[in-house]
């Protein structure tokens, strides 16, 4: 990392029952012990009442680091930046100095969250034409988001230590980690947006196969459900103020991947069709005028997607080239190019309309659904996890 004025204390967050936790950690220490002023070893145990995943991972760990270094070493809590990151991320060399910086540059930094644009590009080229499609459009919302939404971290963000006590770390029976943790950001602060944006990428693997992304977007709708549902909750069971809860119900609602936006999409698609439906069956009788508003919804659709390809192919060409990405070859980008609008339909369906009204049955006639981690990178690919996977070409 460059720009920063010390080196950064990494964490291992390994789970008990993991027994390659150790080796791992020596490999770790082989590689960057000389690196690093400090690397740690946490190990979590499952407790009563606790969700097997990241939340419960991460709230042990936190805690262990808060008890090491505030209640142990005296470091002053608001001045430890806590960067939460998968095992197979890839930082861009300049991500922590463009959150110091973030930190120092606002009015008072302790209490908000920072969070680099979505990617998932690293194993690009071992999926297929539908899971490409879907991540290139997940990928971009997140990174040209409209400024009138409220953006949420993904998998990876950053935080001060203290504002993470401050909100009781981690919840460790929520699915969505990310999500829920920038709710109680805003609930913490009245309903205020508290999440910055920088400019800084960290790059992680897609999940290649259909059914296993098909797995991983259920997961993701099974959060969304729960998250709502701890909305309400919020509402009759807290002293929470209406506006603020008014506040926070409005930003999640306006997330991309939430319940209700599944809804309105689902709706969507309904009067799409029928929409169609009756232009196909009374074509002869429209008027000019109606043909000319036809007209300028489809110049005006060309247009977005123009935007939408120079955007990504600028990505690609410039920010991009910074990490070890799997890239596309020129015939497959004309593909992409050719079949996204027709993918960008299956895959509304596919990966957010049908994993939503999965959720919701399995919320409602089962239970609890148990956090399964889609296989991504080598894992995809039957290859097993080794210490070779701690470089960047191979992280899992």
């Amino acid at each position: 990392q460059r720009g920063i004025g010390r080196a950064p204390i990494a964490v291992l967050a390994a789970e008990d029952r993991d027994e390659s936790r150790h080796a791992c950690f020596a490999a770790l220490q082989q590689r960057c012990g000389g690196r690093l002023p400090r690397l740690l070893l946490t190990s979590h145990s499952l407790s009563e009442g606790e969700a097997t995943g990241k939340s419960s991972n991460e709230n042990f760990a936190a805690r262990e680091v808060y008890r090491r270094l505030v209640d142990s070493e005296g470091y002053d809590p608001f001045e430890v930046i806590v960067t939460i990151c998968d095992a197979d991320s890839i930082f861009s060399n300049t991500y922590l100095s463009h959150v110091e910086a973030a930190y120092t540059g606002e009015p008072d930094g302790r209490r908000l969250i920072y969070k680099g644009p979505l990617n998932v590009y690293r194993n690009f080229s071992d999926a297929g034409l539908l899971v490409q499609s879907l991540e290139l459009a997940r990928c971009h919302q997140d990174a040209f988001h409209s400024l009138m939404t409220v953006p949420y971290p993904y998998s990876n963000y950053s935080l001060s230590l203290g504002f993470a006590s401050e909100l009781g770390f981690w919840t460790p029976d929520c699915m969505p980690e990310d999500i829920h943790t920038a709710n109680k950001a805003m609930v913490n602060s009245f309903g205020s947006r508290a999440v910055v944006t920088i400019p800084s990428v960290i790059c992680n693997d897609l999940v290649p196969l259909v059914a296993d992304r098909y797995q991983q977007a259920t997961r993701h709708q099974f959060g969304s459900v729960t998250e709502l549902a701890w909305l309400g909750a919020l509402l009759t069971e807290t002293r929470l103020r209406l506006p603020a809860w008014g506040a926070v119900l409005c930003a999640e609602a306006s997330r991309a991947g939430s319940l209700p936006g599944a809804m309105l999409c689902l709706a969507g698609h309904l009067l799409n069709a029928a929409l169609v439906v009756a232009l196909h069956q009374n074509w002869q009788d429209l008027t000019p005028k109606a043909t000319t508003v036809l007209s300028l919804m489809g110049a005006s659709a060309v247009v977005q997607w123009t935007c939408f390809w120079a955007a990504e192919l600028a990505l690609w060409a410039t920010l991009l080239q910074q990490f070890p990405l799997q890239a596309p070859s020129f015939v497959r980008w004309l593909l992409l190019i050719a079949v996204m609008p027709c993918a960008s339909l299956v895959n509304s369906l596919l990966f957010f309309i049908v994993p939503t009204l999965h959720a919701l049955y399995h919320a409602a006639f089962v239970g609890e659904l148990a956090y399964v981690c889609a296989p991504k990178g080598e894992a995809a690919r039957g290859l097993a996890p080794g210490l070779d996977n701690l470089s960047p070409r191979g992280t899992r």
